[in-house]
């Protein structure tokens, strides 16, 4: 079976916040975490694949899904995406990743093309 193609190949802390505010109760970043993020957005090395605030809200999110939160649009395509989770996506996320995939080509086709028409 093919790779789908990847929607989400950097962190998107602004999707996690707003899945965040969906789910319930406000979810606080803690300063030692936020100090980490800033680190590493100064590109100091961090440990593991994820970026330390995204590390931090996924846990937050997951377990109040696990708690009985609803599942949040697109959550499980980012979660395939960042964390090679492999969970079957199903009707409704194989549509949302088609959506996602769909706008990105028109980005780079304007991006193309405005770069065709400053040279």
């Amino acid at each position: 079976m093919p790779m789908k193609e990847r929607i989400y190949n950097n962190s998107n802390l602004s999707y996690l916040r707003k899945v965040a505010e969906q789910i319930g109760p406000e979810i606080n970043v803690p300063a030692d975490i936020r100090k980490a993020q800033r680190l590493k957005d100064m590109d100091a090395s961090v440990p593991g694949d994820l970026d330390p605030e995204e590390a931090y809200l996924l846990s937050k999110i997951t377990q109040e899904i696990v708690n009985g939160a609803n599942m949040p649009s697109g959550f499980i395509i980012y979660l395939n995406d960042r964390t090679d989770a492999q969970i079957p996506e199903g009707v409704p996320q194989d549509v949302e990743r088609m959506k996602k995939v769909a706008f990105n080509e028109l980005v780079d086709v304007v991006k193309q093309l405005s770069s065709k028409t400053t040279k």
